[in-house]
């Protein structure tokens, strides 16, 4: 799988258009970059902005802090910072996100998306509609990485490192992880976004994969 190390600039702004002072903000994270580079901070990964690969199944728990952010996650400004704090051990269950369940019904049970229980207490057509337009998405993005794998991509999963290891969704690529441990692949591409403070540096080749494997 070829990585890229940087991504494009229009790539940059698709993942920060959520967020104000894009320009800013990549200004900020280029330059935390280079100092990176220069050996003057400490980081598991020579750029900010090259992925690492984990295994799907690592992730086990969903970031969800409201002293963070209204989506209860660390924002774009924190990346690639080493952060204090609880947020490591109150975490969501990924097996309890509704999107679990449903894909699980979906590509286990093979049941319809119209006969899926979430469908059904829809009450609009158009709420309808817009149910199964996603669903036939999410069906062609489960055969792409049934016959592909996980793809680099601007939109692939941005991850926080706990205290003891945890790999930690903090945003993006929800859909693609809880898809590939239906799949059973054990690898993905990811972003390391936050790293907890009292996290040992030396056992990051624990928690991550290598490049070869």
């Amino acid at each position: 799988m070829s990585l890229p190390i940087y991504p494009s600039f229009f790539e940059v702004l698709k993942n920060l258009r959520q967020y104000e002072n894009i320009g800013s903000l990549y200004t900020q994270n280029l330059f935390r970059d280079w100092r990176l580079r220069q050996n003057r901070l400490t980081w598991p990964t020579a750029s900010l902005f090259h992925p690492v690969f984990i295994n799907p199944f690592a992730v086990q728990g969903l970031i969800s802090s409201r002293t963070l952010s209204k989506r209860g996650n660390f924002l774009m400004h924190r990346l690639g910072t080493f952060q204090t704090g609880d947020w490591d051990q109150n975490l969501r269950p990924l097996n309890e996100h509704n999107l679990f369940h449903r894909f699980k019904q979906r590509f286990e049970e093979q049941c319809p998306w119209h006969e899926l229980d979430d469908f059904k207490k829809l009450t609009t057509k158009e709420q309808q509609q817009a149910f199964l337009r996603r669903g036939q998405e999410v069906d062609e993005l489960f055969e792409s990485l049934k016959s592909k794998g996980c793809q680099w991509s601007p939109d692939i999963l941005r991850i926080n490192i706990g205290r003891d290891g945890q790999i930690i969704r903090n945003s993006r690529g929800l859909h693609r992880s809880i898809l590939l441990q239906i799949l059973g692949q054990t690898r993905m591409p990811a972003y390391i976004h936050v790293i907890h403070k009292d996290f040992d540096l030396i056992k990051i080749n624990d928690v991550l994969l290598q490049q070869n494997q």
